[in-house]
């Protein structure tokens, strides 16, 4: 209930400003806004997913994605098809780091000296997180999804989280803009370690334990050149170490991130204590719903 009244609410304020049409959009709040608390908090993602080449709906209705479009082709195998439940975005005040080691994040090379000074506090921008949280389901095997799809071995839905790190700072020359960057992610299962689930799990993701004696699968030319892109221009490390047995958990990280004021970035078109509507670089609008603590 609380997801529709924020719909209506978004419908409302598109209407307000210029009907169907959010290309000339304006942001309706003052800068000084972006580094205050009324940007952080856990927010629910209500606008359908952005990711290219939907493969259509399940029987709930969730939209159906290759594991690898949902992830930059870093996670494997790629042709694992997932359904999307939910999509958080949670934003917070980064902490600085101890001065005993390294950040723990990424910082693309042009901004790592505004990075440094947020972190001391010797500048007014305010470095916060904005992470992408996604809920999903592994969906069982389908004939429609070919004979050699990774599903093959899935019987019932596997829940998992998809974990993607991003980070913000203050536009310092455009009001209400957030230059924004991606710095790695990883992708957890959602069962209990006892169970069946869990353990197909494992065996999906290339367990050598369970796998042992079985062929392992490879990439496919595409994604192998999207991997390889990545890690020309990104520096993508990790995408094929191994699971880690006791989380299931496969992670990867971008040692040089793509990012930069006027780059990567997102608008504050409307925010208040309820809802927050962003415009990313690109032109898509997304409208999220804050969740109650």
């Amino acid at each position: 209930r609380q997801h529709v009244n924020s719909l209506r609410n978004i419908e409302s304020i598109l209407q307000r400003w210029v009907g169907d049409d959010t290309s000339d959009l304006s942001p309706s709040i003052p800068n000084k806004y972006i580094a205050s608390e009324n940007l952080d908090g856990q927010w629910f993602t209500l606008t359908k997913p952005t990711y290219s080449d939907c493969l259509g709906f399940n029987d709930d209705g969730d939209p159906l994605y290759r594991l690898g479009r949902m992830s930059f082709e870093m996670f494997f195998p790629g042709d694992l098809i997932c359904a999307i439940q939910a999509v958080f975005n949670p934003i917070m005040k980064v902490v600085p780091p101890s001065s005993k080691g390294p950040s723990s994040f990424s910082v693309p090379k042009t901004l790592q000296e505004e990075v440094k000074r947020a972190l001391a506090n010797d500048s007014g921008a305010v470095l916060k997180t904005y992470h992408i949280v996604v809920a999903f389901t592994i969906e069982p095997y389908s004939p429609s999804f070919g004979a050699d799809s990774p599903n093959r071995i899935v019987s019932s839905p596997i829940r998992g989280i998809m974990t993607t790190y991003g980070y913000v700072l203050p536009d310092p020359t455009t009001p209400d803009r957030l230059s924004v960057w991606f710095s790695g992610g990883k992708v957890t299962c959602g069962e209990e370690k006892e169970s069946h689930q869990f353990q197909v799990w494992k065996e999906t993701f290339g367990s050598p334990a369970i796998n042992k004696g079985r062929r392992r699968r490879r990439r496919t030319f595409r994604e192998g050149a999207m991997v390889f892109a990545a890690q020309m221009m990104m520096g993508a490390t990790g995408y094929d170490d191994a699971m880690d047995e006791d989380t299931g958990e496969v992670s990867y990280t971008f040692t040089r991130p793509v990012g930069g004021h006027a780059k990567n970035y997102v608008d504050i078109l409307h925010l208040d204590d309820k809802i927050r509507v962003m415009r990313g670089h690109a032109g898509t609008t997304y409208a999220f719903a804050r969740l109650k603590e």
